[in-house]
């Protein structure tokens, strides 16, 4: 299909030529790649430290670009989210993607109603297949960062029908650097 054969080449290309600095695939394609899905998605983030817009790469295939910076501060966060990347090789092409505690954090943040249920689905999996293999000090570090405490309560809900001790590592982590929310 010519979409498989070339979507993946010309991501890279892209974001070569049209980003300034280094970049990872992030969000829900960073979580299906960690879990070995090398489908073409609908909609692609990647995350980098300079552009913000969405971007049609091919047909109905569109790259979502995405920057982390503090609020209250000027400076930018990509440094830090950038160091919990891994590579990942798909059809002899590489790719800098979201480490799978990050992939976990990006994908909870913000789903549309028509993914939620989805991203609910592969974050259970997950946390029921590899649970004792996941970093708890890693999720501290995000918060620590001031950033992705909507997702860290939406992980402490999905963790609470699966596993309590793991649910429990997690309030602690959201009564320590965090808050909850209802």
């Amino acid at each position: 299909m010519i979409i498989e054969r070339f979507y993946r080449p010309l991501v890279k290309k892209h974001c070569c030529e049209y980003l300034s600095s280094t970049w990872y695939i992030g969000g829900v394609k960073a979580l299906e790649l960690n879990l070995a899905s090398f489908d073409a998605p609908e909609e692609l983030l990647i995350v980098n430290q300079s552009k913000q817009s969405t971007e049609v790469l091919m047909f109905d295939k569109q790259i979502v670009f995405k920057t982390y910076s503090k609020a209250k501060e000027k400076g930018n966060l990509f440094g830090f989210f950038c160091k919990l990347t891994k590579k990942i090789t798909i059809h002899k092409t590489q790719f800098p993607v979201a480490c799978l505690e990050l992939a976990i954090l990006e994908s909870l943040y913000n789903p549309s109603m028509v993914s939620q249920g989805y991203v609910d689905e592969l974050v259970k999996k997950v946390l029921r297949k590899q649970r004792k293999s996941l970093d708890t000090t890693l999720r501290a570090n995000i918060l620590k960062k001031n950033k992705h405490h909507t997702s860290i309560n939406r992980l402490y809900k999905l963790s609470k029908t699966l596993n309590e001790e793991l649910a429990e590592k997690i309030k602690a982590i959201i009564k320590k650097y965090g808050y909850f929310i209802n």
